[in-house]
């Protein structure tokens, strides 16, 4: 490389050339190999270029980054127990969260989207419990050592332990009791995601169902669990009658998980209008306790675009249908957060009393809770505005659960009179007490041995 002699024009003359020598050679250290082939070549154009892709790709990386892990308010730590649960935590799992799933049967974690380190099989019996509740807490405390030091590795960045799992089946709902103590051990506030069964479910799993809810709904009277999350197959199968069997279950436990998800990212985001904060939202959720009851209403632009009191009136209307639950006591709520997003324009043209009159109205109907509120601009295709709830501190929806226990009732008795009626039936009267047929065993056995086979038998014998 051709020195370069650096002249002080302020002070005259040539400066020492060991000096030149000296500086040039620590200018040669901090250079890069890039800029060193520039000069060169004296093609500074490529070299600008080369430095636009790098950037480039940098803030694709970063984007990218942004996309899969989003600001969230509190970090939850999801636990998928049985086939239902294990499928829940695999939806959290794609919005980002950090989420195992335990079961007991090895062709069902088999078909998750979860890391294999995720994922514990309950290795016990032939596989699977055959929605025997007894089987699925056996599997869990035969292993209960290895499992808690699982569930602790998965979940150890979370602020919040959420367990999902079926009422209905045997892993999930039979280990229930157990996993919830186990991880509310942690020391962290627990959520437990439970689905009722729906419309078309036997009987065994409508008894599993209410068995189990007594247990955790009594550990949420505890204080054991934080937030208890109902939510009712029967209310999803009525809104997704017209879905084709391989969509159903994809877009039923989505429809579970993403108003959780969306209170929980958007509540860490600005808004320009009314904010819902991440306090609002953690009180919200988890310190009323009990059962907490999510639910959402899209309101379409022919029914808010009438007059300022359309969109409360569309509320009011269709608040029960949006509710993953029903029969509940609204009005026992302790706290409510509600949630109103639509697109910007949207948002630019709707009056501020139209949005305000939901808060009003939820504030008079629900007036012995606290409310939340936040205003947000999401993208999106349509002009739809959608309002979601989340209502906590809420009692058990009595009249479901009555509806739920003289069903099983019924069907467990009608159960055991027909195993009564088989068992008679397979029960063959020859017409003799016990000691003429004891006579005729005997005398059996006499002719057998004089027989040629009988004979034969006793030479070998």
């Amino acid at each position: 490389m051709n020195k370069v002699i650096i002249r002080d024009e302020l002070i005259g003359g040539v400066r020492d050339p060991r000096d030149v020598n000296r500086e040039n050679e620590e200018f040669n250290k901090l250079m890069s190999d890039d800029l060193k082939e520039a000069i060169r070549t004296d093609d500074f154009s490529a070299l600008m270029a080369k430095k636009k892709a790098e950037l480039a790709q940098k803030e694709g990386s970063m984007k990218k980054t942004a996309e899969v892990k989003p600001h969230i308010s509190l970090k939850f730590g999801v636990v998928g127990s049985g086939q239902a649960g294990g499928r829940l935590a695999e939806v959290f799992y794609k919005y980002g969260y950090d989420a195992c799933a335990i079961n007991t049967a090895n062709q069902d974690l088999e078909l998750l989207a979860l890391p294999a380190e995720s994922k514990f099989l309950l290795n016990y019996s032939l596989g699977g419990a055959g929605r025997d509740l007894e089987v699925g807490k056996a599997a869990l405390e035969a292993q209960e050592g290895e499992v808690r030091t699982f569930v602790e590795s998965q979940v150890a960045d979370s602020d919040v332990i959420l367990v999902a799992m079926s009422g209905g089946g045997g892993s999930g709902s039979g280990s229930a009791e157990a996993l919830v103590n186990l991880v509310s051990a942690f020391g962290r506030p627990v959520g437990v995601f439970y689905i009722l069964p729906g419309t078309f479910d036997d009987s065994q799993s409508k008894h599993n169902a209410i068995t189990t809810l007594a247990k955790i709904s009594d550990l949420a009277a505890k204080g054991v669990i934080n937030s208890l999350i109902l939510v009712d197959n029967a209310k999803i199968e009525a809104a997704y009658t017209d879905v084709s069997q391989a969509e159903f279950w994809d877009k039923a436990n989505n429809a579970i998980v993403e108003p959780l998800h969306l209170f929980n990212s958007l509540t860490a985001m600005p808004t320009k209008y009314e904010a819902l904060d991440s306090m609002d939202f953690a009180k919200s959720f988890v310190e009323a306790g009990n059962c907490v009851l999510f639910g959402s209403n899209k309101i379409p632009k022919e029914l808010y675009s009438e007059d300022e009191t359309s969109l409360v009136g569309a509320i009011m209307a269709n608040l029960d249908d949006g509710l993953l639950a029903s029969s509940f006591d609204l009005k026992e709520a302790q706290a409510v957060g509600i949630l109103v997003t639509a697109k910007q324009e949207v948002l630019n043209k709707v009056p501020y009393h139209a949005i305000s009159y939901i808060f009003r109205y939820i504030a008079e109907e629900f007036s012995s809770a606290r409310t939340f509120k936040g205003v947000y601009a999401v993208p999106a295709e349509d002009d739809d505005i959608t309002v979601r709830f989340i209502f906590s501190g809420l009692g058990l929806p009595k009249e479901r659960v009555e509806s739920l226990k003289n069903e099983a009732q019924r069907h467990m008795a009608n159960l055991e009179a027909k195993k009564g009626k088989v068992a008679v039936s397979m029960s063959i009267d020859l017409g003799k007490d016990k000691t003429s047929a004891k006579v005729d065993t005997m005398m059996k056995k006499i002719e057998q041995k004089k027989s040629a086979t009988g004979k034969l038998l006793n030479r070998r014998r």
